[in-house]
């Protein structure tokens, strides 16, 4: 997935290190095991076997983009002044699900509920997922973007990224389609 690299107020150089895949020095020297010992401090919804590919062998890779993605909930503000992570980091997922879904609220006012609230538990794995997409778009709307797009490659129809029937965007096609014609036409400014 391609994302399109803006910055939010109070989100800046954290975003961009997420987004740069840069990592402290600190993780470097760290263990799979203090990795996710941080991580679990971060997002109490974490789960060892998550990351365990097979007994003693840990996801490194996997294990280190979460702890960035945290790390950068951790510091986002969010409505009443605190941060994801502090509100997250619930007993049970029910907390961290309402945390979650109230950040992407938050960035991304149409979100529904009933998209992420299933059967009375909350979709973690959606809401994870979407979440770090709006991260990723720093907040633009989906029609903003394709608007962009529409200045590199004129000839974009918004029926190829908006679904009628579902009012739905495919914004991960979106965005790729955008990162290849910025690469296309360098020399057009957005």
């Amino acid at each position: 997935m391609t994302i399109t690299e803006t910055t939010r107020p109070g989100c800046g150089s954290d975003l961009t290190r997420l987004l740069s895949g840069e990592e402290s020095a600190k993780q470097k020297l760290q263990g799979p095991a203090d990795l996710f010992r941080e991580l679990r401090a971060l997002d109490a919804s974490a789960r060892e076997a998550d990351y365990l590919q097979s007994p003693g062998v840990w996801d490194v890779d996997g294990l280190k983009d979460d702890l960035r993605i945290a790390q950068s909930k951790a510091t986002m503000p969010s409505a009443n002044g605190a941060n994801a992570a502090s509100e997250a980091n619930g007993v049970n997922g029910q907390e961290s699900g309402e945390a979650m879904f109230r950040e992407l609220k938050r960035l991304s006012p149409g979100t529904l509920k009933e998209k992420y609230f299933v059967r009375g538990e909350w979709d973690m794995v959606a809401l994870d997922m979407d979440l770090e997409f709006v991260l990723k778009c720093g907040g633009q709307c989906p029609a903003e973007i394709f608007k962009e797009l529409q200045k590199f490659s004129p000839g974009a129809v918004k029926e190829d990224y908006f679904s009628e029937a579902t009012k739905e965007w495919d914004l991960e096609g979106l965005l790729e389609d955008l990162e290849l014609s910025r690469a296309q036409h360098p020399a057009v400014s957005s």
